[in-house]
C-alpha cells in the first residue's frame, strides 16, 4: 500500500497484480461497470461486496480495506524500491546488503508489509546469488509467514513457486513436486481464478516433471496452463506457457508441434523488454530446429547468435 492510496486504487492495484480483468474480478454476480465505478472511488462496496472482492483477490477483508501506510514508512519503501531496481538489474550483492539494512530497521508487526517485502528480497537475493539451501529456507519461513498473516493466494504462489524453483535446483525433484502440487490443490479447493502467479508456478511444475520424466503429467499441466494464460490475457503467461508446452512436446518426439508453439513463444517474448528471456527461449527454439525431423542449422544459428550477443 502506498500513502493516501484509496480504496478503489487498492482494488485496481490487487486486480492487475492477480492478471485479472475487471469482467473477471466482477464474476459471477457484479457487474465489470461496477467494479469500474468501485475503482474510480464513484461506489462504496457493502460488507459482502468488500468480502467477495477480498476472496478473488486472494487477499484478506483487512488487507484490502486496511489503513494506508503512514509518512515515515514513505522513505523506507523508496529503500526497498532501489534495492528491487538492484537485483533486477543483476546486483545481487548489493541488494542484499541494502535489505539486509532495512530489515534491522523494521518492526515484523508494525511494518507487516514492509517487511515481508524486504523478507522475500533477501530469499530472491540469495537465489539468485547461488545460496539456493539458505535461499530455500527463507521460502520456508515466508510460506509459513503467509498462512499465519493470512496473505492473498497471489503471494502464496508466487512464494511456492520460488520454493520450487530452488528445490528442484537443489535436485530435490520431488520435494518440489510436492510443495507445487499442494499449493495448486489449495487455490483450487478455494475456486480461484487463474492468475498469472498461478500460471508461474504451473509453469515452474512442468519443468520438473518433465525433468523427471513424467512427460504425461507434463503435457497434461502444459495444456492446462495454455488454456488458462489465454483466459486471463497476460501475454508473458502465454509465452511462458507455450515455451513449457513446447519443451515436453520436443521431449516426447513430436518435433513440428514443439516447433510450433516455440515460434509462437519467441513471438510473444520479443514484444517484451526482457533481454534475457527472449535470449533463453531463443536457445530453445534452435534446439528444436536442430533435433527436429528436418533440421535447419542455418536458422538455428542465427537464433544462437542473437542469443550470444544478448547474454553477452
Amino acid at each position: 500500500m502506498t500513502e493516501n492510496e484509496s480504496l478503489g486504487s487498492r482494488i485496481r492495484r490487487l486486480r492487475r497484480a492477480a492478471g485479472l480483468s475487471q469482467e473477471a474480478l466482477a464474476r459471477p454476480n457484479l457487474s465489470p461497470s461496477y467494479v469500474s465505478l468501485l475503482e474510480a472511488g464513484k461506489r462504496i462496496p457493502s460488507d459482502e461486496v468488500m468480502a467477495q472482492l477480498a476472496e478473488r483477490l486472494g487477499c484478506d477483508v483487512t488487507y484490502l480495506s486496511g489503513p494506508i501506510a503512514k509518512p515515515d514508512v514513505i522513505g523506507l519503501e523508496v529503500e526497498l524500491h532501489h534495492a528491487q531496481l538492484a537485483l533486477r538489474n543483476g546486483d545481487a550483492a548489493a541488494a542484499l546488503t541494502t535489505l539486509t539494512e532495512l530489515r534491522d530497521r523494521l518492526s515484523a508487526t508494525e511494518h507487516r508489509d514492509l517487511f515481508f517485502a524486504v523478507e522475500l528480497g533477501i530469499a530472491q537475493c540469495l537465489e539468485h546469488e547461488g545460496d539456493l539451501e539458505e535461499a530455500a529456507t527463507h521460502f520456508e519461513s515466508l510460506r509459513r509467514l503467509c498462512t499465519t498473516e493470512g496473505r492473498g493466494a497471489v503471494d502464496q504462489l508466487s512464494i511456492v513457486m520460488s520454493l520450487c524453483r530452488c528445490y528442484r535446483e537443489l535436485g530435490n525433484l520431488s520435494h518440489a513436486v510436492e510443495v507445487a502440487e499442494d499449493a495448486l490443490a489449495e487455490a483450487e479447493a478455494a475456486d480461484l481464478p487463474p492468475t498469472v502467479a498461478h500460471l508461474e508456478l504451473l509453469s515452474t511444475l512442468i519443468g520438473v516433471y518433465s525433468e523427471r520424466g513424467d512427460l504425461h503429467r507434463a503435457d497434461f499441466l502444459a495444456s492446462q496452463a495454455i488454456s488458462q494464460a489465454e483466459i486471463i490475457a497476460d501475454r508473458r503467461a502465454l509465452g511462458g506457457a507455450y515455451w513449457n508446452a513446447s519443451a515436453v512436446l520436443h521431449r516426447q518426439g513430436r518435433s513440428n508441434e514443439a516447433l510450433a508453439l516455440i515460434r509462437k513463444a519467441v513471438a510473444i517474448y520479443a514484444e517484451g523488454d526482457d533481454e534475457r528471456a527472449l535470449a533463453r527461449v531463443r536457445n530453445a527454439h534452435a534446439t528444436v530446429l536442430m533435433q527436429s525431423e528436418d533440421p535447419n542449422p542455418d536458422a538455428a544459428k542465427a537464433l544462437l547468435e542473437q542469443s550470444a550477443a544478448a547474454l553477452r
